[in-house]
C-alpha cells in the first residue's frame, strides 16, 4: 500500500491517493492534482519557452 497523499481540491483535507472520493467531504479527488510536481514541469515548460522568444525577438525589434 502507498502513503502517497492528496489534497481535496475543494475542503483542503488530506486523503490517499488511492481513493476516488474525499473522506471528508465526500466530492470526487482530481485525478492529476494541479500542485503535484509533474503538473508544475507540464505548465513551465511551454511558458519558458515562450518566455525566450519573446525576449530573442524584443532583442531585435526594439530600437538600439
Amino acid at each position: 500500500m502507498t502513503s502517497e497523499k492528496v489534497k481535496c481540491l475543494y475542503c483542503q483535507s488530506v486523503n490517499a491517493i488511492t481513493k476516488s472520493h474525499c473522506d471528508h467531504c465526500g466530492m470526487p479527488l482530481a485525478k492529476s492534482h494541479p500542485e503535484s510536481a509533474n503538473t508544475k514541469i507540464k505548465m513551465f515548460k511551454p511558458i519558458y519557452i515562450v518566455i525566450v522568444i519573446f525576449a530573442i525577438i524584443m532583442m531585435f525589434y526594439l530600437p538600439r
